[in-house]
């Protein structure tokens, strides 16, 4: 311990061996004479130690690292805890899998069975009406040969007093048994037409579909993994201040939109087509919805293009659910497609019934605008939970959520658009004019919203009642859509519907 308790204490510099003697405030580091002429000649802001650290003993500082440290012992526990809870969850998603396993089975068993019976039935029927039209016929067969052992009886007589009868008498009987034997032929012929007298055999004829059928019904059931992101935030602690002027730790609720700026930080072209909205994934990779190609455009955070991945017909709006997923609304397939972007493919559909346009994933639910039913929530499995009943147009609408609050937007035509925002029971809380496409919200409630027929990007209050243009066509705004606010580097993402993206700095 004691060790350990000078190593901090000591002031030389490991790597040169000499006295620390300047604080570098753009890197937080101390440095001797050496350090600064190979790596911090350029760095502004350096300063001698000794005057940083004037009334060190005296400073916030400390109390405020050992605060932090607190404070992350606690996101750890949390996070422990949360692993802990996890795991739990895990194992209560492999029983429930399994339960629906077991109950797939028995379904899949039933049905073999019900198949097994109606065949069995079947084959009853066939085999008793060929075995009864068999026996039939040789119950008929056995009158005929009974009947022509008969008269060949009566032959053998008449042939043996012969010398007795006269010739028409002779004559008489012989044609009595031509005609007799004419008949019997005639029947017998008649006889060899008929179904009964043909050779019959019962088969079975199997489709030979059954085989594709049975190796292609391992893949009707599969096994999926969804990562949602930790929604468990670890604040940063370390100190960008120098120790002589350390201000107050002011956690801030609310803030004024008219304090509220963007400051550019770049600008750039994408794919040529009709671009609604945009996404930033949190390893900072932009997705835009490219409306009539179909598909969805993935962005380096350098702004140039990674890969374009098909999805459903006119996808609108896009949510963020983890690091690699991502879901799209697609109005004209009336679905929502989960997308891999890694992959490159689409995971799962959604089927919703209608057309669909803006989007929103909440607490691991999905949320998205329905024409003619509302707002409706889905789970990740495509189960529909609820529908809030609004009325919501045939039009590019999109769809933000913040704490208990559904914000979203109409953009039927120049003269009929609107932003509304109603509580998660879909009561109205208030409603106007200032914005007709995308919505993005900060980490303060203030609502990112553009106007489409105006040319504007603006900025409303929390409560809807005041707004302010903070871009406009001079800008390089032009029919804005897509927006959405990355909370974790507070910048916005702006897309224009003929292909033009912007990311700002949020100041």
């Amino acid at each position: 311990m004691a060790s350990s308790s000078s190593k901090l204490f000591k002031q030389e510099c490991e790597k040169h061996e000499e006295k620390k003697i300047f604080y570098c405030p753009d890197h937080e580091v101390t440095l001797c004479r050496l350090c600064i002429q190979e790596n911090h000649w350029l760095c502004s802001g350096l300063k001698p130690i000794i005057e940083v650290a004037r009334h060190a003993k005296n400073s916030v500082d400390l109390l405020d690292v050992e605060t932090g440290f607190e404070e992350l012992g606690k996101t750890l526990e949390e996070l422990k805890n949360n692993r802990i809870q996890n795991i739990s969850e895990i194992k209560d998603d492999k029983k429930t899998i399994h339960t629906k396993i077991e109950s797939l089975r028995e379904q899949f068993d039933k049905h073999l069975n019900d198949i097994e019976s109606s065949i069995f039935k079947d084959l009853d029927t066939y085999a008793n009406c060929n075995l009864s039209e068999g026996h039939q016929l040789l119950s008929d067969l056995k009158e005929k040969e009974q009947s022509i052992e008969q008269t060949r009886t009566t032959i053998n007589m008449i042939k043996q007093i012969n010398d007795g009868l006269s010739d028409v008498q002779v004559f008489l009987v012989t044609k009595e048994f031509r005609t007799k034997l004419h008949e019997l032929e005639k029947w017998s012929s008649a006889i060899c037409q008929l179904d009964a007298s043909k050779v019959t055999s019962l088969q079975l004829k199997i489709n030979p579909n059954i085989e594709k059928m049975f190796s292609e019904l391992r893949s009707y059931v599969q096994l999926q993994v969804y990562r949602e992101s930790c929604q468990i935030n670890v604040r940063a602690w370390e100190q960008k201040r120098a120790q002589v002027n350390v201000p107050t730790i002011i956690y801030i609720k609310s803030r004024n939109i008219d304090n509220i700026q963007l400051k550019l930080e770049r600008r750039f072209l994408l794919t040529k087509d009709t671009h609604r909205g945009c996404i930033i994934v949190p390893d900072g990779r932009m997705v835009f919805a490219l409306c009539f190609g179909n598909q969805l455009s993935v962005y380096k955070e350098d702004g140039t293009i990674s890969t374009n991945i098909k999805v459903g017909k006119c996808p609108n709006d896009l949510a963020v659910i983890n690091n690699n997923t991502v879901a799209v609304s697609c109005r004209d397939s009336k679905s929502i497609n989960i997308v891999n972007i890694d992959e490159e493919i689409v995971k799962q559909s959604i089927d919703v019934g209608e057309a669909c346009h803006g989007l929103s994933y909440h607490k691991s639910k999905l949320y998205v605008l329905i024409k003619n039913k509302g707002i409706c929530e889905f789970d990740l499995d495509g189960c529909l939970n609820r529908t809030i009943p609004k009325d919501v147009p045939d039009s590019n609408d999109y769809l933000s959520i913040y704490s208990d609050k559904f914000v979203y937007t109409s953009n039927e035509c120049a003269w009929n658009c609107n932003i509304t925002c109603c509580d998660l029971s879909g009561k109205q809380i208030w409603s106007s004019p200032f914005a007709d496409s995308g919505i993005a919200v900060d980490q303060f409630g203030n609502y990112f919203a553009a106007h489409y027929w105006s040319n504007t990007l603006k900025i409303i209050s929390k409560d809807g009642k005041r707004e302010k243009d903070i871009l406009s066509k001079r800008d390089g705004i032009s029919r804005p859509e897509g927006l959405y606010f990355d909370k974790s580097n507070n910048t916005l993402l702006v897309t224009c519907e003929r292909g033009m993206a912007a990311l700002y700095r949020v100041i």
